[in-house]
């Protein structure tokens, strides 16, 4: 392998790497934690006995809820692990970027020319990753979740929201190749909606499929993660407090019109995701190829 791709290769093994490891602390942190003291993991994490200065409770669970969590069995605890590691869109888009990052460092020499090694297929991939780092690191402004960390959420906070993603998207930008993008106006708007359907799809799946688990009373398989345990993001909860942040805040707003509230918003973040992958994409491509900036200034 010539010189000059070493520098690259190293990034997509170091950009893939990174992320893995945090998905393994993470998963092991927790699972040493909750099998040491059971009791003490979900006392933590609900905030369960806590007051605040007027005397308040500071937990939105129920004892009954609290009970049903300190009671599982070992095969409940294994199943919570794996639905809480493995199942939120921070672990899925982390792994099909890493496992990007992979197969792109394998085809160096004909990077951003393959049939999953391009420019398109990273825009739709990286529409996740750009979400999971932004929205995580946006709601710890506004919420207390730092202040209840532990050792093995600051490792996830920086390999699995932070330096790794960020990285990726800038060289994505500035450093890998682009070939075939499109310059019609249907082909862009045609890429655009296929960059939301990862995110949109993925919160209306498990808001359905959460509504059905909460109706059959299934099992808690995200525990802390909503009011029920039966999603894996509380705000597509359409039922339970917990999800409302509109009524913490002293808004008159129920779930579903926060609900739609918040997929507008994704709506206008994912967008500007869009417009900082495409337009710099599309200008380095035309500079390439003079000609077909010609032809596109005609069309225009």
């Amino acid at each position: 392998m010539e010189k000059k791709y070493w520098w690259k290769i190293s990034t997509k093994l170091t950009l893939a790497i990174l992320p893995l490891c945090g998905i393994l602390i993470f998963l092991i942190g927790q699972s040493t934690e909750l099998f040491k003291d059971s009791t003490a993991y979900w006392t933590r994490l609900l905030k369960w006995g806590q007051v605040n200065d007027a005397g308040e409770k500071v937990s939105w669970a129920s004892e009954t809820y609290f009970n049903k969590l300190i009671s599982l069995g070992v095969g409940g605890k294994l199943l919570y692990l794996f639905c809480r590691n493995f199942i939120p869109l921070t672990t899925v888009a982390n792994i099909v970027a890493s496992a990007f990052w992979i197969n792109s460092a394998k085809n160096q020499k004909s990077e951003g020319q393959g049939k999953f090694d391009n420019y398109l297929v990273a825009i739709i991939i990286f529409s996740t990753v750009f979400w999971v780092s932004a929205l995580y690191n946006f709601s710890n402004i506004f919420t207390s979740a730092v202040s209840n960390m532990v050792w093995y959420n600051y490792f996830a906070w920086t390999l699995l929201h932070g330096f790794p993603q960020l990285v990726g998207i800038i060289y994505l930008v500035c450093f890998y190749q682009k070939y075939e993008i499109p310059l019609e106006s249907k082909q862009v708007w045609k890429l655009w909606g296929f960059s939301l359907i990862p995110l949109f799809g993925y919160l209306t799946f498990f808001m359905l499929s959460g509504m059905f688990f909460q109706v059959t009373n299934l099992f808690p398989f995200f525990g802390d993660m909503s009011g029920t345990g039966h999603y894996p993001y509380d705000f597509i909860d359409l039922f339970h407090k917990k999800g409302n942040y509109a009524a913490a805040l002293g808004l008159p707003i129920n779930n579903a019109t926060q609900l739609l509230i918040i997929y507008l918003f994704f709506l206008l973040t994912q967008s500007l995701y869009f417009v900082i992958m495409y337009f710099p994409a599309r200008h380095q491509f035309l500079k390439k190829n003079p000609q077909l900036k010609k032809i596109n200034e005609q069309l225009a």
